[in-house]
């Protein structure tokens, strides 16, 4: 076993992603059959990084990859960049536990989204002189 916290990470959390998208199957959602399929190669990625040498290796490389390239486009700011949708979205949670209108959480929703989506494409294009 090479990294336990990617292993019961993976095990865990692709788990009750798996079991919540099973009932909704089971009840007539095809929706969720989708997020199966994501929820299954989650938890075959995490396995294999975790377990194997190779795979362990080539998951420490891109992470150190990524991580350069939030430092390259970033600065200084890159930790709280590289969080910020994380904590977006723990914002939109807190708001609709504590019964915010429901335009106040799609649109803060919407927002993160985008802003998710944004972020990935200025990653993955700095990866790419990596490939």
């Amino acid at each position: 076993m090479y990294d336990w916290k990617t292993f019961l990470a993976a095990l865990l959390l692709g788990g009750a992603g798996m079991a919540i998208h099973l009932m909704k199957l089971l009840q007539g959602g095809m929706v969720s059959l989708a997020w199966l399929i994501l929820f299954a190669y989650l938890i075959c990625r995490g396995t294999y990084e975790s377990v194997t040498e190779q795979g362990f290796r080539r998951g420490k490389e891109r992470n150190s990859q990524v991580k350069q390239v939030y430092q390259e486009r970033f600065g200084k700011l890159w930790p709280v960049v590289s969080w910020s949708v994380v904590i977006g979205w723990g914002v939109i949670i807190i708001l609709a536990l504590v019964s915010a209108p429901a335009w106040m959480i799609v649109a803060g929703g919407t927002a993160v989204l985008l802003y998710q989506l944004i972020l990935t494409v200025i990653i993955r294009g700095g990866l790419r002189k990596y490939r």
